[in-house]
């Protein structure tokens, strides 16, 4: 707890750490593998809090010690805080642990931003398709879409477990992935893999099964599936400290949140899935790929494109 408190309300920031870890930014700005650079542009044009857009030197270079820490007054709040404890004591014990650290951390005043708000410059859209011509042991098709409006926890709580559970119907035999956190404004992603010898099958089979996806549903039995095992990851959880720790923070246990996916129909579920799947809102990113395979998948309707290559 001491630890955490001098994190939170003692930082230690100064200003040989800045110019250091400005150096270390820098630096890593032209680095990483073309894959890496490509999933934190597809990530980031999605709106993906968890990404951090990729280090520009110009903006490095007028950040200084002063911003950073009014960046922190303005971010590090108590009444934007939650904080999950984990361990052998009960909820009194919790309270004066964090009454006794924390007590002294309260609201505060906020620092004014620096310099007048000015509206973005227009940049030009991002493409439908980032194709990385990157070569690897096998192939990866991203989907991505942007959280649509109205926020529905229940229903995405429950769909990526509906998709997990599909996924061989719909998508043959491709190793598949789907991630949607309940809360925030992470998009909705489908990631396809496949070996070096089925590359020629990914997009034309993404793409149907994607078809599919939209035209087919779920069943009564499906959902009734999902929820089932939906609660069982929940009674697992204390298993796994670190996971419940995490799922904890992100709300997955909330009692509202529980309240929510119990009321989850299948017209909730079409509506939704519907909504995420809308074509207009999809965007791609192919990793591994060459030219027929982006020829390939511009005629699918996967453009425009834009390629990441070695020395690009």
């Amino acid at each position: 707890m001491e630890l955490l408190v001098d994190a939170v309300v003692r930082p230690a920031i100064d200003g040989p750490l800045v110019e250091s870890e400005r150096k270390a930014m820098l630096k890593q700005a032209g680095a990483g593998t073309l894959r890496e650079r490509g999933l934190a542009r597809f990530l980031w044009g999605l709106g993906d809090p968890g990404i951090l857009a990729p280090p520009a030197a110009a903006g490095l270079d007028n950040i200084e010690f002063q911003d950073l820490q009014d960046f922190r007054r303005r971010v590090l709040r108590p009444e934007h805080s939650r904080l999950a404890l984990y361990g052998d004591l009960n909820l009194d014990q919790a309270k004066q642990l964090v009454l006794m650290h924390l007590g002294i951390w309260g609201p505060g005043a906020q620092p004014p931003l620096k310099g007048s708000p000015r509206p973005a410059a227009p940049t030009a859209p991002e493409p439908r398709l980032l194709a990385v011509f990157e070569p690897g042991p096998g192939t990866e098709l991203w989907a991505g879409a942007v959280r649509p409006d109205p926020a529905r926890p229940g229903v995405d709580a429950l769909l990526p477990i509906l998709l997990t559970r599909a996924s061989r119907a719909l998508f043959g035999g491709f190793e598949m992935t789907f991630r949607l956190p309940p809360e925030g404004r992470t998009p909705l992603l489908i990631l396809a893999k496949v070996a070096s010898a089925d590359r020629d099958a990914l997009v034309p089979g993404f793409m149907a099964g994607l078809e599919r996806l939209r035209g087919t549903g779920f069943t009564p039995e499906d959902l009734a599936c999902a929820l089932l095992q939906w609660k069982a990851e929940n009674s697992a959880l204390p298993l796994h400290p670190e996971a419940l720790l995490r799922e904890t923070l992100d709300g997955r246990l909330e009692p509202a949140l529980a309240m929510a996916v119990e009321q989850v129909t299948l017209k909730d579920i079409d509506l939704a899935l519907k909504a995420w799947l809308a074509p207009e809102r999809l965007r791609f990113l192919l990793v591994g790929a060459d030219a027929p395979m982006l020829q390939a998948a511009e005629q699918a309707g996967l453009k425009p494109s834009l390629v990441l290559s070695p020395g690009a």
